[in-house]
């Protein structure tokens, strides 16, 4: 029984933890990759559909690439 005592704090930690990494990685500034390009039908389609579902602080921009993912991922 006193094992479950010494892990109450347990969870909490945890909690704790996972958001201590979350706001680390959203804090983080956020870089375009070189070689991406907006494509405006994507984004249209995007922003309606915001519009379509009363999300109205959403603003989005769609853009592609014709490199790798693995390619994308090395220049950052």
């Amino acid at each position: 029984m006193e094992y479950f005592k010494k892990r109450k704090h347990q969870p909490i930690i945890g909690i704790l933890l996972l958001f201590f990494c979350a706001s680390i990685g959203f804090s983080s500034e956020w870089k375009l990759y070189p070689g991406a390009k907006r494509d405006d039908k994507p984004t249209q389609q995007s922003q309606e559909m915001a519009r379509a579902a009363k999300m109205t602080n959403v603003r989005s921009t769609v853009y592609t690439t014709s490199d790798s993912l693995y390619r994308c991922l090395l220049a950052h």
